[in-house]
């Protein structure tokens, strides 16, 4: 697929698996930024936080995490094991798409 700046490939916000006899789908409530790796990390040397980066091909100057909701279907019943940010903007504007899941 060919993607220029008018035209960008949007990622779907959920991804379903099935584990064992039910399936799982991860719901993406949005990304959330936290900026310096070396101010997010406490305890940890600040060289072995960017080399984990670095060998996962991951930006060493802002971290970003995805902030995931798990949803669970097994034996008739579905499980959800958060409900993400709702309509707070506490933690940013990227979050609070569990709210907007088709």
């Amino acid at each position: 697929m060919s993607l220029n700046k008018h035209h960008q490939a949007k990622l779907p916000y959920f991804y379903p698996f099935g584990f064992g006899d039910g399936k799982i789908t991860i719901l993406s409530d949005g990304p959330l930024a936290l900026g310096d790796p070396g101010t997010n990390f406490l305890g940890v040397d600040e060289s072995t936080v960017s080399g984990m980066l670095e060998r996962n091909f991951l930006p060493t100057n802002n971290v970003v995490l995805e902030q995931n909701v798990p949803l669970v279907e097994i034996n008739g019943r579905t499980i959800l094991f958060d409900t993400g940010m709702g309509s707070s903007k506490v933690f940013g504007p990227t979050t609070g798409r569990t709210l907007n899941q088709p």
